[in-house]
């Protein structure tokens, strides 16, 4: 049961009697579902903003006898005049998603935030990302911190439960990043793998797997600042060495025993020698840019398109065309595209003969 006092200012508790006796002049009763609820229209202004706005203004209701308000159930609705004039209601767990759905349309927000703490006492490992889910979705912000940070607190429980591998990457990565996170790096790295397998192939794409035609296995280059590579022949996976500089939205190139990830959110340019495990820095883009495109031809990167950060901070889309030669480590404007690109493909073509082609 949550009881709020002074529910109204200097009223103590008139309020009840005033709802049986019908003191006041106007009596609205709201319709729902088709079943009246009979109640006070200054009652109804002096509790909520929504209702002020209401019946203070040039809106048709204020000329209505009864007002109709559509999509709340009649139960919800009668415990929500009975907490106006009482102060009391209860919040169950039956009742607890409605309640605040129409507190928050009503603008009941101590009431909001009373549902919202009724559920942060429900919160566990288990539930704790389906109610983070829940919280966005009424844009309750304690909720949400509170859900986060058991998450964060209890990550070695979360990881096992069923919304965790349904998690988006942007939203795994926000975890693994958060730096109240108190896990050893071993288990960030089988939480990656955990996620991974749960859909290998789609998610494969979306950690920018690049394949080596010099190794026969799969590197992955994603969010966290490390390289993880698995040997098709061995069915083995083995995480290669950790990064300090972390590439978002970031395209890779192979060039001999060297895979190149081009900017993300940044201007740098690294290359990882697949030979001696270790990472190489390079000459630095020209601009920040993400979203971008790169592609090999003849021992050369080309890079296309993207989206970067103009004067006034905000994202553009970009028209360039630069050129990486790894033999100087300088960079070339190659001129501009036709149009701006961005989140797009690009692969070399191989010219062999046109003696069969018809004449």
């Amino acid at each position: 049961m949550y009881t709020k006092k002074n529910i109204f200012c200097n009223c103590g508790n008139k309020y009840p009697n005033y709802r049986k006796l019908n003191f006041f002049y106007s009596l609205d009763e709201p319709i729902s579902e088709g079943k009246e609820i009979p109640c006070h229209r200054n009652v109804l202004v002096s509790s909520s903003p929504y209702f002020y706005a209401m019946f203070c203004s040039s809106f048709l209701e204020t000329q209505k006898p009864q007002i109709n308000l559509q999509g709340v159930p009649y139960d919800i609705l009668t415990s929500m005049v009975e907490y106006v004039y009482t102060g009391s209601i209860s919040i169950t767990m039956e009742l607890v998603l409605p309640l605040m759905q129409t507190a928050s349309m009503l603008q009941y927000g101590r009431l909001f935030e009373a549902c919202s703490t009724f559920l942060q006492a429900q919160l566990s490992p288990d539930n704790c990302l389906s109610m983070i889910r829940l919280a966005e979705i009424l844009h309750c912000s304690s909720l949400r911190e509170k859900a986060r940070e058991l998450a964060v607190k209890s990550f070695s429980d979360v990881v096992v439960s069923e919304d965790f591998c349904e998690l988006l990457l942007p939203e795994l990565v926000s975890y693994l990043e958060d730096d109240r996170l108190c896990v050893e790096e071993e288990q960030v790295f089988k939480t990656l793998l955990a996620w991974i397998h749960h859909n290998p192939f789609s998610r494969q794409r979306r950690c920018h797997a690049e394949t080596s035609s010099n190794d026969p296995g799969l590197i992955f280059q994603g969010y966290f600042g490390c390289l993880i590579m698995y040997h098709i022949g061995r069915n083995l996976w083995c995480r290669m060495e950790t990064r300090t500089v972390k590439n978002v939205c970031a395209p890779a190139a192979v060039i001999d025993d060297k895979i190149y990830i081009v900017g993300g959110y940044t201007r740098r340019m690294v290359a990882y020698d697949v030979k001696t495990n270790r990472f190489e820095k390079c000459e630095n883009m020209k601009a920040r840019k993400m979203h971008h495109s790169a592609t090999v031809v003849n021992d050369k990167i080309y890079v296309t398109g993207g989206r970067f950060i103009n004067s006034h901070e905000s994202v553009e889309d970009s028209d360039s065309f630069d050129c990486y030669d790894p033999t100087t480590d300088s960079w070339a404007s190659m001129g501009t595209l036709p149009f701006k690109l961005f989140d797009h493909g690009s692969v070399p073509l191989v010219y062999l003969s046109d003696k069969f082609l018809p004449t």
